[in-house]
């Protein structure tokens, strides 16, 4: 929720979407949905199906990830974690798709914020010990 009372989330896939970003605002008695970010596939830079919530650091600009897509490897990419402030959208974090990559892929659920600004999150997949996944931190 932000500071004015609108609900935001994400969805993996809508009507035929790669996932999106809305928000809800409260209108009388009735909730009006608007969609503020569509995910391409699958090689657009701001990745596709987005896998968790969306979690707000103390701006109250809000952060997620999306399980595939980002540039990548071949263009396939393993993920992104992205940045919603002010409308705008942007790719804050590409996750490595090849082998041998430390960071993990596939990034799952909601982040977490500190309240230093940091991330973390956790991966399904990659990391130091081969596919088994990794705690990640992103730093602002």
């Amino acid at each position: 929720m932000d500071s004015a009372g609108a609900l935001w989330g994400t969805t993996e896939n809508a009507d035929g979407e790669n996932g999106v970003v809305f928000n809800l605002e409260q209108s009388g008695a009735r909730w009006q949905e608007s969609v503020v970010h569509r995910f391409c596939r699958p090689t657009c830079e701001d990745g596709y199906a987005p896998s968790g919530g969306l979690v707000a650091d103390a701006s109250g600009r809000f952060y997620g990830t999306d399980q595939f897509g980002g540039t990548g490897d071949q263009g396939i990419g393993a993920g992104t974690a992205f940045l919603l402030s002010g409308g705008s959208f942007r790719t804050i974090y590409e996750f490595c798709a090849e082998t041998g990559c430390t960071d993990g892929m596939l990034p799952v659920g909601t982040l977490l914020v500190d309240p230093g600004g940091a991330l973390f999150g956790v991966t399904t997949m990659g990391g130091e010990s081969g596919q088994q996944g990794t705690i990640f931190e992103l730093t602002p």
